[in-house]
């Protein structure tokens, strides 16, 4: 009979595993001690549902009597029916088994011990036992909880937490290749993807909820008829329910039970894609996180409870392209009075960005800046299309944007754009565009006209004086 009872603690032992080992060395029969590493900060309940004899030679229990949780009256001989009961569950599955356990111990007793890594059981009588989590886990915490574990109790035990979690990575899809950032230019497509895995103790659990919660802030919007869910590579979109808040800002791609897909296992990887669009007048830096919303209890009875991993995020800029229209020479004076065309050059096609008149950059001042946002990285010319009076043409400029992102971040780390200076802090590059004055060259003919005319006028002046004097010399 004891042999039997413990075949039963023993296979629940290894159900547990995955959140809890236990290690022992015999003690002959004597009281135990239970300890938490301090590596662990979480603190645990310890039930005791019998107490016996414990026989260091092959781990049994006998003379076995109810213990002080095991809701029935303390010392009393535990009766032959539960112990049938007991060994009636050494073939079933792990869940059941902790099923059955549970008619044989009162989790709301107030007799139950607590142990933790800053406090130690050190007088644990020999007996069976129940352990499980003291505290309970906040929805918004990245943590789950242990399957129950049971365990004959003759030689000191140390409870050695495992975590069984599953895991979310974002990323934006960049041709073949995903990133934690990229860049992309006004009213462009960002293509995104999400990836999640499940816990190692998947199988523990009865049901478990998988729900994929995406942010985004005010610089992009989302399409939600763009939405796949794949699970191992296969499309389940199906499967799935998707909504789409757009003033919420949150897409959310989930489903109650994600057991109910066949071939799931903990092996299983889940992944969503997904597109959006860049809005016109975004910000340099636009940040959008996934998280995964999962069930985070096994224990029979609790596995509506969820957890949340921490956010994941991933960054898309665009850049500013601001210069300055001035004149050649130390003093560099603002012209007014320019027209510049930027275009965007992809080997032979050169599409046009937009073409623009300068604005002033202060009160007062000359409309000599030129402004240009919401540009990605590539290759770009501008063009003068209007120049200021008395000033020379600039020839086309030609530059490249290129960019340098942290790989673990994201962030922005480099700018560059040829000759104009990069800004990695606002995603702005800047210079000045200079225009040469106009030549005053030598020319024939204008001097010798206006000190032709003015001679002309003294000798027409001269000869309207003889003409006047001949006049009056007749009438005399």
């Amino acid at each position: 009979m004891s042999n039997k009872l413990k075949k039963i603690i023993s296979t629940t032992a290894a159900a547990g595993i995955a959140a809890l080992s236990i290690f022992g060395t015999a003690l002959s029969g004597s009281a135990a001690q239970i300890t938490v590493p301090s590596s662990d900060t979480h603190s645990y309940k310890v039930y005791q549902i019998f107490t016996g004899d414990y026989s260091a030679t092959d781990g049994s229990l006998s003379n076995i009597k109810y213990g002080a949780d095991s809701g029935k009256t303390v010392g009393d001989a535990v009766p032959l029916t539960d112990i049938n009961a007991l060994e009636a569950l050494a073939s079933q599955t792990d869940k059941q088994i902790l099923a059955g356990i549970d008619a044989f111990v009162d989790l709301d007793s107030a007799t139950a011990r607590t142990v933790s890594s800053a406090s130690a059981i050190t007088d644990a009588a020999p007996g069976y036992y129940l352990i499980k989590d003291e505290s309970a886990i906040a929805s918004t915490d990245y943590d789950s909880y242990t399957l129950y574990i049971v365990k004959v109790l003759g030689e000191s035990l140390e409870i050695a937490r495992k975590s069984a979690l599953p895991t979310i990575d974002k990323t934006i899809k960049v041709g073949s290749t995903y990133v934690e950032a990229d860049d992309a230019a006004y009213g462009d497509t960002v293509n995104f993807r999400i990836v999640g895995t499940l816990p190692d103790n998947f199988d523990a659990y009865s049901t478990y909820k998988y729900q994929f919660n995406d942010v985004h802030d005010d610089n992009i919007t989302y399409d939600d008829s763009t939405v796949k869910v794949f699970v191992d590579g296969t499309d389940k979109t199906d499967a799935f329910t998707v909504n789409y808040d757009a003033d919420a800002k949150t897409l959310t791609v989930s489903i109650d039970d994600i057991k109910t897909i066949d071939g799931i296992s903990k092996d299983s990887v889940v992944s969503v894609e997904f597109s959006g669009t860049l809005k016109d007048g975004a910000a340099y830096k636009t940040d959008t996180y996934a998280e995964l919303v999962f069930s985070n209890n096994p224990n029979n009875g609790e596995e509506t409870a969820t957890a949340t991993t921490p956010e994941d995020h991933v960054y898309v800029y665009n850049y500013k392209l601001l210069i300055s229209k001035v004149g050649s020479g130390s003093s560099r004076p603002a012209l007014e009075g320019a027209k510049f065309a930027l275009y965007k050059v992809d080997g032979n096609d050169e599409t046009l960005v937009s073409e623009i008149e300068g604005k002033a950059p202060s009160a007062g001042a000359k409309a000599n800046l030129f402004e240009w946002d919401g540009l990605d990285s590539g290759d770009y010319k501008i063009v003068e299309t209007q120049t200021p009076s008395g000033y020379n043409t600039i020839d086309p400029i030609e530059f490249t944007i290129e960019r340098n992102f942290d790989g673990d971040t994201g962030a922005l780390t480099a700018l560059t754009g040829g000759d104009f200076t990069g800004n990695a802090a606002d995603g702005s590059l800047s210079g000045d565009v200079v225009n040469i004055a106009g030549a005053k060259l030598p020319t024939t003919g204008t001097v010798g006209i206006i000190i032709l005319s003015g001679g002309a006028a003294f000798l027409l002046g001269g000869a309207a004086l003889l003409k006047i004097k001949n006049k009056k010399e007749d009438e005399e």
